[in-house]
């Protein structure tokens, strides 16, 4: 009993409970004879949750959580023109943001001594899509807003789960005995295709990469 107590007390000394947030730059891969866009440009979004990990041992964590991740992709339109040989610049701009919810399971090896760690992690993810929408835009001159329309993710032409993969590196390290800060980037690949589209030939697969700053606590 007390050989088993002391093991307990060991196993949550080495559990941590955090929080993170940070920038994502996200962009969508689109293949297919179906397809308008063959080049996106990158959207500028944001990556927030919950973490939480486990240490066995000092140099190896499984490390989970609950983020909320807004991606996306922008497509653009060159329309310019001229007037008695004025070149007149206009352009038109489609913004797409789809909202996630996303649950990683990372495998986590941490090297170094003393207060402060480096790591490297790479694992499997599951993400559930919420919703989405876009937003277009017109530039003549000046900027200004056509409208935004509303994309049921629960619609039957889009899949709502979505596999991927996580791989990251960063640093982290000891406040105290009991806090902790990390600093550290991931980059996402989506697996699964999000368009169920069955008639048009239309392959659409997100990336993102991101940089997270954390607070842990360890229990």
């Amino acid at each position: 009993m007390l050989a088993f107590a002391f093991f307990m007390q060991s196993l949550f000394a080495q559990f941590q409970m955090g929080v993170e947030v940070g920038p994502s730059v996200s962009n969508m891969r689109i293949k297919g004879t179906g397809s308008l866009i063959n080049d996106p440009d990158p959207f500028l979004g944001i990556k927030a949750g919950i973490s939480a990990s486990f240490a066995p041992i000092d140099a190896f964590s499984i490390k989970s959580g609950l983020y909320y991740h807004k991606t996306g992709f922008i497509a653009s339109q060159s329309l310019g023109f001229e007037i008695f040989d004025v070149d007149i610049p206009a352009n038109l701009k489609a913004i797409t943001q789809l909202h996630f919810i996303e649950m990683p399971v990372l495998a986590q090896y941490n090297f170094g001594k003393g207060a402060v760690q480096g790591y490297i992690e790479a694992g499997p993810q599951m993400s559930l899509a919420v919703d989405g929408d876009i937003r277009t835009r017109a530039s003549l001159l000046v900027d200004f807003n056509l409208g935004t329309y509303d994309i049921n993710m629960r619609n039957s032409n889009f899949r709502q789960f979505e596999w991927g993969g996580v791989i990251g590196a960063g640093i982290k390290w000891k406040l105290n005995e009991s806090l902790g800060m990390s600093l550290g980037t991931q980059y996402l690949q989506g697996f699964t295709d999000l368009t169920n589209e069955p008639i048009l030939d239309i392959r659409t697969s997100r990336n993102a990469l991101t940089a997270q700053l954390g607070l842990q606590y360890k229990f």
